[in-house]
């Protein structure tokens, strides 16, 4: 429940909810007057809200509901609704609606899953709330621990096609995202789409070649760049038979 200094006439409350916006900025707003709930596409996986006596601010707990997929879009997984005074924030899954490339969830159909959320009450303002969620969970970002790298594989980001257009010495925006998630090495999945991994000549030696190139370029003491692929054509005998895979997140 909102103080009372935040009603306002016509029996509703000038409400705020709090977030880190996707580029990491701070900010608060007014929810529009409405029963609806509102997704949000948010950093750090966490929204936070003023009450009378301090704040709360609740957020998912890690690899408990989110599905795997082929796509890193943000999709508004947090949601807020403010309605006459009541706040009400949480967590939502979106359902499988058959989408390419969406519906890779781990659940089989008409099993029981948790959606487990945390809660953090404070009597400070909402941003000491939010700003102890991000000590809490590490800013979304992998520690250290010595003795160890932090190895992340499988990623298609067609990347080799990219370096092709545009230099082996430009630097793809992957790269520095990775590094500030605390990702010491990561191993790649190009030609899954792009490229000819169906090719069986010069052309796949070509892109092949290009595809070490590109990747050595990237390396460095401190982040290591590795090619692979994610074989969807791996077997073809007497151009009659072709054999395909697929992996599931798991």
């Amino acid at each position: 429940m909102n103080a009372a200094e935040d009603a306002t006439a016509g029996g509703t409350m000038n409400s705020a909810v709090s977030y880190f916006g996707t580029k990491g900025e701070f900010q608060t707003i007014v929810p529009a007057y409405g029963s609806e709930r509102q997704p949000a596409a948010v950093r750090y996986r966490a929204v936070a809200t003023k009450t009378a006596g301090g704040s709360v601010a609740v957020f998912p707990a890690p690899h408990q509901y989110l599905f795997a997929r082929d796509y890193t879009t943000n999709m508004g997984f947090i949601w807020y609704k403010a309605w006459r005074g009541n706040i009400s924030l949480g967590i939502r899954q979106m359902p499988d609606d058959d989408s390419p490339y969406y519906p890779w969830m781990n659940a089989p159909p008409g099993s029981e899953q948790e959606m487990r959320m945390f809660i953090v009450v404070n009597d400070r303002s909402a941003r000491d709330t939010l700003d102890g969620v991000l000590r809490y969970t590490h800013g979304d970002r992998f520690q250290k621990l010595p003795g160890y790298i932090t190895f992340a594989p499988h990623w298609h980001l067609a990347y080799t096609m990219q370096a092709r257009d545009r230099g082996f010495d430009w630097v793809p925006p992957f790269k520095p995202a990775m590094k500030a998630a605390g990702i010491d090495a990561a191993m790649i999945m190009d030609f899954h789409g792009d490229g000819h991994p169906a090719d069986n000549g010069a052309i796949r030696l070509d892109e092949l070649r290009d595809y070490f190139r590109a990747t050595k370029a990237q390396s460095s003491e401190d982040f290591l760049l590795m090619p692979a692929e994610e074989a969807n054509l791996i077997l073809e005998a007497t151009g009659r038979w072709r054999f395909r895979s697929r992996c599931i997140g798991l």
